[in-house]
């Protein structure tokens, strides 16, 4: 192969991985340890954190409402935070902390795209069996670095219209925004697989995986805690 086409593949290769830090390559060339999705045990496969993962795959919605978070409260957990974990690790610590947590957060919508395969969706590939991996600002200029990231599961999508990639990234912008205003719920996770990096752009490795809702305020003007203005992006 030709020294400056290895070198532009390389390079590719890099800008995707800077782009969007869940991509990894070896990962991506994993050999699947279940035979679907619709198989695929709540706690993951192929190694990986089993306690972690069973996070991550909740499906079933809050019996309890969800609390508002702001975007500090995140900023404080995230100077709260462990900062060494082991994998399997008990997660007392940081269920303690509020993980677990039915939780909302307002905020404008940055970016979207889908990760690559992981133990949690045992280690299959292609967009439907892999998390979409949300980036939500506090204010609508604010940079990628100043985000939480929010995850819809390819366990929690199917049926649900506008949980898909081109779904989101065609929500309208608020009115005299550049990106769209949402609501985001579902449950507060501590994602201590990026304890020690590699988790991207973000102001924190607090997560709120999975999503069990979703929301947007064409206007601009909603409030966190009224419904007043909101509509689920499912509906029609």
């Amino acid at each position: 192969m030709h020294k400056t086409l290895i070198a532009a593949l390389i390079f590719a290769a890099q800008i995707t991985a800077q782009t969007h830090p869940h991509f990894n390559s070896a990962a991506s060339k994993s050999t699947p340890c279940a035979a679907s999705l619709a198989v695929c045990p709540t706690s993951g496969c192929g190694g990986g954190d089993k306690l972690l993962d069973a996070k991550k795959n909740i499906l079933t919605s809050p019996s309890t409402d969800y609390q508002v978070m702001s975007f500090d409260d995140f900023r404080h957990l995230e100077s709260e935070r462990p900062t060494t974990w082991k994998s399997g690790q008990n997660r007392q610590e940081v269920v303690d902390m509020g993980e677990g947590t039915p939780v909302m957060l307002m905020g404008f919508l940055l970016g979207e795209h889908s990760g690559s395969p992981e133990t949690v969706n045992c280690k299959l590939s292609g967009e439907a069996n892999n998390d979409y991996h949300l980036n939500i600002v506090q204010n609508d200029t604010d940079p990628q670095t100043a985000s939480v990231v929010v995850e819809m599961t390819p366990k929690t999508r199917p049926g649900k219209a506008n949980w898909t990639l081109p779904g989101l990234a065609s929500l309208p912008a608020a009115s005299g925004k550049t990106h769209a205003l949402v609501r985001v719920s579902g449950y507060l996770l501590f994602d201590s697989e990026h304890v020690t990096g590699n988790g991207g752009e973000r102001v924190t490795i607090w997560e709120i995986h999975p999503v069990m809702k979703m929301e947007a305020c064409a206007t601009g003007d909603c409030k966190a805690d009224t419904d007043e203005g909101w509509k689920d992006i499912t509906a029609p």
